[in-house]
């Protein structure tokens, strides 16, 4: 990429409220990771209270950054409830709604945080938890369906090519949401294996998303008490699923539709 090109990425990247964000969050995480490991190295405990005073601080201000995108998550259910995919109509729009709860709760406690309400913040952080695991179990439910269907469509068509069905060389999958379609390049000598790992890569947004949901469900599961999970351990999963969420936004091919 040339310099230019770059630097108009980079601009217009940090000129999208999403792209702020998602830089803030690996911030935010990667702060809660360095302090981990500066604790188990048994590093300067004044760095230690700064870095933790970094991460709260930046904990604190991505809550003010998201104020009012509880009403962008209603507007976007409003739209994917019209989805031809009834599965995909039903883990969207519902994990849309959830979020759409969990930031305005969000929002409720950035107010209490800076003190302009009261509110049990233990309780509504509890509740804000719940609906933000609600809201990463369906987008999983939704990431393994589109995931199974590109699979199963794959291994149909490589079976058939396989046995001399003449399929040409390409593979085209269209999903009934309407969504464009991705195109796979095969050839003859092609195992199945390759034809999977061809399949993946030319699906790396329902990848992606995966992967980001799966790393990010450890954190609301860790903080209800479901699962005992280190405090460097969820550092490196936040760390994880914010790196993933940049790439999507940098590369806006690689962001999950619709």
């Amino acid at each position: 990429m040339k310099s230019k090109d770059l630097t108009k990425k980079i601009i217009t990247f940090s000129g999208q409220t999403a792209g702020r964000d998602k830089f803030y969050r690996t911030c935010q995480y990667g702060s809660k990771l360095l302090w981990w490991c500066l604790e188990q190295g048994s590093g300067d405990p004044d760095l230690i209270r700064k870095v933790k005073a970094l991460e709260k601080t930046i904990g604190t201000s991505r809550k003010l950054f998201r104020f009012g995108k509880s009403f962008d998550a209603i507007t976007a259910a409003m739209k994917t409830i019209h989805l031809p995919d009834v599965f995909l109509s039903f883990t969207i729009t519902l994990a849309k709604l959830n979020q759409s709860v969990y930031l305005l709760i969000d929002h409720t406690l950035w107010a209490h945080r800076i003190g302009l309400v009261e509110v049990d913040s233990k309780r509504l952080s509890n509740l804000s938890t719940r609906f933000w695991l609600a809201t990463l179990i369906l987008n999983l439910s939704r990431d393994l369906y589109e995931l199974s269907n590109v699979l199963n469509d794959a291994m149909a068509l490589y079976a058939k090519r396989v046995g001399g069905g003449g399929i040409g060389n390409h593979y085209t999958s269209n999903g009934e949401d309407g969504r464009d379609s991705q195109h796979l390049s095969t050839n003859n000598n092609s195992s199945q294996l390759d034809f999977v790992i061809l399949c993946l890569q030319q699906n790396m947004p329902v990848v992606l998303d995966l992967v980001k949901n799966t790393a990010d469900i450890f954190l609301p599961l860790s903080s209800l008490g479901y699962l005992p999970i280190p405090v460097g351990v969820q550092g490196l999963c936040g760390l994880i699923s914010s790196l993933v969420g940049l790439s999507t936004v940098w590369e806006s091919t690689l962001k999950i539709q619709p």
